[in-house]
């Protein structure tokens, strides 16, 4: 897209320079003026009496193609624009991802702790080991929220 956009800035940098220089040609109302000292008479000499009625026709479609195109290049920076910022929040949310992943590793995994809650219980009385797991699950839970809100922080910015 940037492409496209850098060859339609050059057309119309092309586009303005032609428009300049054909309104300058032209021939003024009055006497004299910089149509007079760029040729202006020596214009009706070369293509003919209807000389200003073809460069007032070239000039109405050189300033109707200057609008489009300007009106299409602003189209086109902000689709740019726009598809750059959606890139930029994804990235920022994969990075936010891969900190909770790696803050999740840090964390024990929920097998591990199962683990453990079963190994202690075999050696305890049930509602010593349940009151354990109850624990492992209440830290798991904050552990979770942490990230969460973490994740909502990251956003929000």
């Amino acid at each position: 897209m940037t492409i496209i956009i850098a060859i339609f800035s050059f057309v119309l940098v092309l586009l303005c320079l032609f428009t300049l220089l054909v309104v300058m040609v032209q021939k003024p109302k009055g006497d004299g003026g910089m149509g007079a000292a760029l040729g202006g008479g020596s214009m009706e000499a070369a293509l003919g009496a209807e000389t200003s009625s073809l460069l007032t026709r070239i000039t109405i479609y050189a300033v109707i193609g200057f609008f489009v195109l300007t009106f299409s290049l602003y189209l086109g920076n902000l689709s740019s624009q726009k598809s750059e910022t959606e890139e930029g929040s994804e990235s920022i949310l994969s990075e936010i991802v891969d900190e909770a992943a790696a803050e999740a590793s840090n964390a024990p995994e929920a097998e591990s702790a199962l683990q453990q809650v079963l190994d202690l219980s075999e050696g305890q009385e049930a509602p010593a080991a349940a009151e354990q797991a109850e624990a492992a699950g209440q830290e798991l839970e904050a552990a979770a929220e942490n990230v969460e809100a973490e994740v909502e922080e990251k956003v929000n910015q």
